[in-house]
């Protein structure tokens, strides 16, 4: 359908900073959790998300905060064993939380723009449903090998 328009990457900012400050709150609460410890720089960080005000701070404050929690082996660990443990640990990270951990640095920069698979990566609450119609041609599907799908009469 063309895609993703600009008004939509940047509605979605607000949102993936969230999901970055989320994953990482979790990573420390997930630390004590599993008893691993975290440096003191990744849990003055993790403190300070929580008390952060994402519409208005500055995305390289969230990005250095992020990075000092993401950066830290036993976030890695924690991440780790929230994947392979228990099925509904409640702070279990998502998987695509990894996505966006992942490209902190990016993310945070002053121009940075959401791409197609951020915006298909992020999670953001939702309040209604969106109806799609469309009409396709069966008979102009084709086997990978190029010929007629059963039923087609060309």
């Amino acid at each position: 359908m063309g895609g993703f328009d600009d008004s939509m990457r940047a509605e979605a900012k607000p949102a993936i900073y969230k999901n970055i400050c989320d994953a990482c709150k979790k990573l420390a609460n997930l630390s004590i959790k599993y008893e691993i410890q975290l440096s003191d720089d990744a849990m003055e960080a993790s403190e300070a998300l929580k008390k952060i005000k994402l519409g208005s701070s500055d995305p390289s404050q969230i990005g250095k905060l992020c990075s000092a929690v993401w950066d830290d082996p036993g976030a890695k660990e924690c991440y780790k064993k929230s994947m392979v443990g228990e099925s509904k640990v409640k702070d279990q990270l998502n998987t695509n939380d990894i996505w966006f951990l992942d490209k902190i640095a990016e993310i945070c920069k002053t121009d940075y723009e959401p791409s197609d698979q951020d915006l298909l990566n992020m999670r953001r609450s939702t309040s209604g449903a969106h109806a799609l119609d469309f009409t396709f041609d069966p008979t102009s599907f084709k086997k990978p090998d190029g010929s007629p799908m059963k039923g087609d009469k060309r």
